[in-house]
């Protein structure tokens, strides 16, 4: 399940009505440039190798505070480094010291020069612009591992609507622990009917089917085999009675 993140910064004139904040920065003997910095959050589910997006979600953008800033230091580096790094701290974009925040800097003088023509005849000029920091957080699923999460949803789209919603009764949340790799891996058998219940795997390695990520040394194991992470299972079973992946049955005190 890979994960990578891509980036965009983009820088937007503000329209011409915009009602600019903290005029106790504001010189009206040389222009200025007034801008805000907004950061937005995107998460993405993809199927590897293809262009086709599962499942997205995006947060509203988060404004930083506006300030102004002379238009002569809006083309120096340090200087629209120390106006832009605390507010890139702020909304969790980057810390100060990160080279990403050196090249968000760069970006924005580029884009700002772009925009401002080079000579001005009134003085008292305000170029607004807004500041804009997309993250997408991209996670790639193979077809397998893209089937798992759309069965997932899908029983959770199915218990939300108070469909089959009752919990595991609190004694047989209980589970077994298992060391991966040794002995103790719960028996197939333990199915009921004999059949080979196959694990849900990236390569060689066992995932937990509740959160899609990676199982390290011990796991819970449920009665019907599969492997989970103690903690994700466990709320699972708080709100349901059924195996994530093969809906086994647990008992409950209704």
């Amino acid at each position: 399940m890979p994960t990578h993140y891509i980036v965009d910064l983009t820088v937007d004139p503000l329209p011409s009505d915009t009602q600019f904040d903290d005029y106790s920065c504001f010189n009206m003997e040389t222009p200025q440039i007034y801008f805000t910095l907004s950061y937005q959050l995107c998460h993405e589910t993809t199927l590897h190798a293809t262009d086709i997006i599962l499942d997205s979600s995006t947060c509203e953008p988060t404004f930083a505070d506006p300030f102004f800033l002379d238009i002569d230091l809006s083309m120096n580096h340090q200087a629209m480094y120390s106006f832009l790094s605390p507010r890139f701290a702020r909304l969790g974009i980057c810390p100060p010291d990160s080279p990403y925040c050196k090249y968000f800097v760069l970006g924005v003088i580029h884009e700002v020069d772009t925009m401002i023509p080079r000579k001005f005849k009134n003085r008292n000029a305000v170029f607004a612009f807004n500041i804009n920091i997309l993250t997408r957080c991209v996670r790639s699923y193979g077809e397998e591992e893209a089937m798992d999460l759309v069965m997932r949803q899908s029983r959770l789209e199915y218990e939300s609507r108070d469909c089959g919603m009752v919990p595991t009764a609190p004694k047989s949340r209980r589970l077994k622990c298992v060391k991966l790799g040794g002995h103790d891996d719960p028996p197939d058998a333990d199915a009921g009917d004999g059949r080979q219940r196959k694990r849900r795997r990236v390569g060689k390695k066992e995932i937990c089917t509740v959160c899609l990520e990676e199982l390290e040394d011990f796991a819970a194991g449920m009665p019907c085999g599969h492997l989970f992470h103690g903690i994700c299972i466990n709320k699972w079973l708080e709100n349901s009675h059924y195996c994530p992946v093969c809906r086994y049955e647990m008992p409950t005190d209704h």
